[in-house]
Parts: C-alpha cells; sequence; structure tokens
C-alpha cells in the first residue's frame, strides 16, 4: 500500500520534513503541558499519534521529520545538566530515543501498509483491528523499549525501575496514537471524499454553493459535538461526578451519528480534558497516587477508543453493503427493463408468425381453389422453413433469459443471508413489489412462453411432414405406451370442470407386439384424434344445454365417453380404434376432414392440420390406413391401421 500523497520535489520533501518536526516537537509540549507529572515519562504522548498519521499520508519521507522532531522535544527533558559527561550522555540518549521513536513508527505504519490494501485503515473491521494492533503494540513497543533503555543508562535516571518506566512509557504512546492518529486519518478521508464530491459536480457554482453550504454545516455540527462532549467531560473530570461511564453511551451515539470524524474528535477532547483533570486530582481516576491514577485513566481510554472505532468499522461496513446492496437492486432493475425489450421482441416475432400464419391460409383458399396439391406442398415447406426460423432465435433467448432471471434470484437470496437483517427501506419495496410472487410467477410465464414456442415448432415440423418425407429411421415401439402418455398430457383436459363432469376413457388393450414406426408421429396422430374427440363431446354438452335453454354456467350431467381398443388382425395389422359419443360428423363435412387447414372450429382454437398430419402419417410414413365412421348426434369413431411388416 503506498502513501496516500507524494512529496514531489526536494524542497518540498524539506519542508514538510520541517513542519514535521515542528508540529511534533508542538505536540510534544503539549502534552508536558497537559499530563505535566513528576514521572520522567509524560502519561499521554500525543506526537508519535502525529508521526503515524503523517507517516501514512506521506510515506518514508517524512521519517527525518519524525526524527528531528522527536530530537528536539527530548531535549526539553535531557538537556539541563551543566556537566560535560552528563551533558554527552543526555545527547546520546536523545539520539537513542530519537531513533527508536522513527524505528517504531516505520515498522508500525511499514506492517500495517503491508495488511491493509486500501487507502483509509479504519473503514473495515479487519483493518480496524490490524491498525489497532499496530498502535498499541508494534510502534509503542518498539519506542518504550528503545527509550527505556536509552533512559535507564542515562546517569541522570540512574535507580529508576525499568518496568515501570516501560510501562509508563508504552501506555503514553498507545494512548497517544490511538487518539490522535484516528482523528487525522479520518478527518482527511472525510475532507477527501467530500472534495471528490464537490469536484464531480458539473457547475463551479454548484461546487462553491455546495461547499458553503457543507461547510456551515459541518462547522455548526462540530461545534455542537465539541462543545457538548467538552462540558460533560469537565463535568465529569473536572467537577468530579460520578458519572464517567455515561460517556460510553454518549460516544457510541456520536459514532452513529457522526461516524469517524465526530468519534475521533469527540473522543480526543475527551481524552485531553480527562488526563488534564486526573493530573489535578479532580476526577473520579485520581483515588491514589498521580502514577496510579493515570495508569487506570490510560487504561479507559485505550477501551474507550477501540470500542468506537470498531463500532465507527462496523457501521461503516453496513453503510457500505447496503449501498452495494442498492446497486444489486438498480442492476436488477436494468436487467429487468432489458427483460422487457426482449419480451417486447417476442411479441414482435409472435406478431410476424401471426401474420405468416394469416399469409398461409389465404394462400390455402387459392390452392384449394385451384385444386394443385402439389403446388400447395411446395407451399407449406417454404413457410414451415420460415416459421422454423423465428422460432429458433426465440427457444434460443428464452431459455438463457430463465437462467438470467434465477441467477438473479439466487444473488438475491445470497445477499438477504449475507447482510441480515436487512433494513426497513429493503423489506418495504421487496413487499411492495411482491417479491415472492414475482419469484414464483416469472418462471411460470417464461416456460409458457417456452410452451408456445414448442407448439409452434410443432407446427412447423407437422407442416415440413406433410410437405417431404421425413429422413428419421423407424424405431420399434408400444403403441400401448404412446396412448398412455398421451392421455396423461391430455389429463387436464379430461377432468370435470365447471361446465361438465369427468370425461371417462375406456381401455379394450389387447396384447400388442412392438410396431416399428416413427414414434413421435404416431403419438402426434393419438393426439389429434383424442384432442377432436375432447372436443366433440363439450359441443354436444354445450348442443344440449342451448336446445334445453339452460345457462352456460349450468354443470350437464351427461357423461362423456372416449373408448380406445387395440387389436391384432390376422397377424399383419395393428388396429387402434378410438371412438366418442360426442356430436358426430355431418356426412358433408366428413369428406374435407382430412383436407389440410380445413377446420369446423372458431377462430383462435384449430389450425386445421391435425387431421390432414395424421392421414399423412398413417398412410405415407406407415403403409397404414385412416379411417371415419360417424354418425350426427351418435359420435365418432376413428380406425388406424398399421401394418406390422413394411
Amino acid at each position: 500500500m503506498s502513501s496516500r500523497y507524494r512529496l514531489t520535489s526536494i524542497r518540498i520533501q524539506l519542508l514538510a520534513n520541517l513542519a514535521i518536526a515542528l508540529m511534533y516537537y508542538g505536540m510534544a509540549e503539549l502534552s508536558r503541558y497537559i499530563a505535566l507529572t513528576p514521572n520522567v515519562v509524560t502519561p499521554v504522548w500525543i506526537a508519535d499519534g502525529l508521526a503515524v498519521a503523517a507517516t501514512w499520508l506521506f510515506g518514508n519521507q517524512i521519517l527525518p521529520g519524525v526524527y528531528f522532531g522527536s530530537l528536539l522535544a527530548n531535549i526539553f527533558a535531557f538537556g539541563n545538566d551543566s556537566s560535560g559527561l552528563s551533558n554527552l550522555m543526555a545527547g546520546f540518549c536523545m539520539l537513542g530515543i530519537a531513533a527508536g521513536t522513527t524505528l517504531g513508527t516505520w515498522l508500525g505504519v511499514f506492517y500495517l501498509r503491508r495488511t491493509v490494501r486500501q487507502g483509509y485503515p479504519l473503514k473495515l473491521v479487519s483493518d480496524s483491528v490490524k491498525f489497532l494492533f499496530c498502535g498499541g503494540l508494534i510502534t509503542p513497543i518498539i519506542n518504550a523499549t528503545i527509550g527505556t533503555t536509552m533512559v535507564i543508562v542515562s546517569p541522570q535516571m540512574l535507580g529508576f525501575n525499568y518496568q515501570s518506566m516501560w510501562l509508563n512509557w508504552w501506555i503514553s504512546d498507545t494512548t497517544g496514537i490511538l487518539i490522535l492518529t484516528p482523528l487525522l486519518l479520518s478527518w482527511n478521508y472525510y475532507l477527501q471524499l467530500n472534495y471528490i464530491r464537490y469536484y464531480h459536480q458539473k457547475s463551479r457554482f454548484a461546487q462553491i454553493r455546495n461547499r458553503i453550504f457543507s461547510s456551515k454545516l459541518t462547522i455548526i455540527k462540530l461545534s455542537l459535538l465539541t462543545g457538548f462532549i467538552g462540558t460533560v467531560s469537565y463535568i465529569i473530570f473536572w467537577a468530579n461526578y460520578p458519572i464517567t461511564y455515561i460517556l460510553i453511551p454518549l460516544l457510541a451515539r456520536i459514532t452513529f451519528c457522526c461516524g469517524h470524524p465526530g468519534v475521533t474528535l469527540a473522543t480526543f477532547i475527551m481524552s485531553i480534558i480527562a488526563t488534564s483533570g486526573t493530573v489535578r486530582g479532580l476526577s473520579g481516576f485520581a483515588i491514589a497516587g498521580t502514577h496510579q491514577s493515570l495508569f487506570y485513566l490510560q487504561i479507559f481510554i485505550i477501551v474507550v477508543v477501540f470500542t468506537t472505532i470498531m463500532l465507527a468499522a462496523v457501521l461503516s461496513e453496513r453503510r457500505e453493503a447496503e449501498i452495494n446492496l442498492k446497486i444489486a437492486f438498480s442492476d436488477l432493475q436494468i436487467i429487468h427493463q432489458e427483460l422487457r425489450i426482449r419480451t417486447q421482441e417476442v411479441d414482435a416475432k409472435n406478431h410476424q408468425l401471426q401474420q405468416t400464419l394469416e399469409e398461409l391460409k389465404v394462400t390455402q383458399a387459392q390452392m384449394i381453389q385451384s385444386e394443385k396439391m402439389s403446388a400447395l406442398g411446395n407451399l407449406v415447406a417454404g413457410v414451415a422453413h420460415e416459421i422454423h426460423n423465428p422460432v429458433g432465435f426465440l427457444q434460443g433467448n428464452l431459455q438463457p433469459a430463465l437462467l438470467y432471471v434465477q441467477d438473479l434470484f439466487d444473488l438475491i437470496d445470497i445477499y438477504q443471508q449475507e447482510h441480515s437483517p436487512i433494513s426497513d427501506t429493503v423489506k418495504k419495496k421487496i413487499k411492495a413489489i411482491d417479491l415472492e410472487f414475482i419469484r414464483e410467477d416469472l418462471p411460470k410465464l417464461l416456460n409458457s412462453m417456452n410452451d408456445g414456442i414448442d407448439r409452434i415448432e410443432n407446427i412447423s415440423n407437422s407442416l415440413r411432414t406433410f410437405s417431404r418425407t421425413d429422413a428419421s429411421l423407424p424405431i420399434e415401439f408400444s403403441l400401448h405406451d404412446g396412448l398412455d402418455s398421451t392421455l396423461l398430457i391430455l389429463k387436464h383436459r379430461l377432468k370435470a370442470n365447471k361446465k361438465r363432469p369427468v370425461i371417462e376413457v375406456i381401455k379394450n388393450y389387447d396384447n400388442l407386439p412392438l410396431v416399428k414406426c416413427y414414434a413421435g408421429q404416431i403419438n402426434q396422430v393419438f393426439m389429434n384424434v383424442i384432442s377432436n374427440a375432447i372436443d366433440a363431446i363439450e359441443e354436444k354438452i354445450e348442443v344440449e344445454k342451448e336446445q334445453n335453454s339452460l345457462p352456460s354456467s349450468h354443470i350437464s350431467t351427461s357423461s362423456g365417453t372416449i373408448t380406445i381398443s387395440t387389436s391384432v388382425i390376422d397377424n399383419q395389422w395393428v388396429k387402434i380404434a378410438i371412438a366418442d359419443n360426442g356430436t358426430g360428423i355431418p356426412e358433408e363435412i366428413k369428406q374435407y376432414i382430412f383436407d389440410p387447414f380445413f377446420t369446423t372450429k372458431p377462430v383462435g382454437k384449430g389450425t386445421g392440420m391435425g387431421m390432414s398430419i395424421s392421414y399423412q402419417i398413417i398412410t405415407e410414413k406407415h403403409d397404414g390406413k385412416l379411417e371415419c365412421f360417424s354418425k350426427p348426434g351418435a359420435g365418432t369413431e376413428f380406425i388406424i391401421q398399421i401394418p406390422l411388416q413394411k
């Protein structure tokens, strides 16, 4: 992870290092002023917090400034003895402490850069833990170890307890880093975001207006925040009111409202007031000696900082997750719009197919008048080819669309699982669009469209079969299996409905051998004949209602029956008889039932190709016979005969 800002020239580097050195010295003097104690180690050393933040933002080029700033800060503590030898040892001590501060800062930031892959190390919970590890362990431990060692070997500090001094040094560095570094990094990140937001405004006037407006809001919010937290901290740590732990819910509330910038500023103000109050013996932590009181206070500050930083990181991740969820919903809307466009394209193709079928009917009428069946066959072959191409386009697009929809629903499920509980806004939106209904109904719509395309394709294949001989090979096939599968497909039509009772199917199956035939085409014949039988029964029931002046909603008591019988004739033929007790077919119509495009059904209910194609399949493809015996009012029987050996 590289630094956020690059110092491009030697002059800028020198000025930056000088500025960091002076600011480091200033922070050191501020630390001594806030918490000046008889101890050698200042209880809160915020200068190291500045060093870590500057090194993270500007890179290793700023480390000389950290070194010289630390050197200046330590001259105050070790430069008062008049002895030449003592001054020499003090100078050696100051150089060592400055080197330790620089080394600890470099190693801590180096590790943080290697483990954090983004410019702001407090945005994610995992990155926040890594920052706390570096700020609480790596940098302070190195600083405390080298600094305490250099102090102990100094002649002025003989007799000091190494362990106690090291612990105080470590806690003071940790406290300083944890209260100042997050403050500087979070405000740097906040200002960068606002700069980018205003930079992308199209109008220069809009940039200025938004900056002024946002600045006023920020100043007002900061003023209220600092005034409030400062007042509460003063009451607790200077007036010695026993309400110290009320700061935790207050800081948590500030975290929810203001995020990292607000809570780090509040924590910094609270820490400064608490430290100065405790040093003066005014806070609730001043229950023993100054050293022990500050130790307890530092532990409290570290716990508060750790809690607020982690809470802010959790909230940051949640906001980012909500943004990603909104983006996902936006993508879903885009895909939904694309799906609508695809649907419109499908509708357009269906309209085109309808026009083609209408043209086919006109051409068929012309061909019937001229009685040129050979020319009709060529025309049907061409139309079938034209139908097949758009049907292939539709089939190629509907299945990916169904997969895309399922992938989107899976993505929504993953988001709901990974980011549960979801926000109220998302819940309201899910309820408003009835997501579960869409999940159930949309695949059905696509499958229904696909079924319609399959039916069109079947018509296309039938037209091609009518016009030329199929090239596929026949197979050994059980006609009973074909009949049963056809009845299974038509089972929904055989059930009782609001207008009639169930249609009974009577099977009189004989022992039939396997027949070598085109199985799919034979099933198509069964489908056409049985479907017509059901239509005839329903038509008979409607005629009886009209004759008896009954409403169309009246449930008829007349029972419909379809009888299917199979047998073997002279060991040479297989006979399938399908009889119904429907309306029957008048003699003047019966002679046309096998003609192409002939139908007595209303527009939209029949194509007129079913019996024609069935006749062609039985007679031409199988050298068989298809006969119709019917009497008006008594029913109709179709007899199919297929040779066992062709």
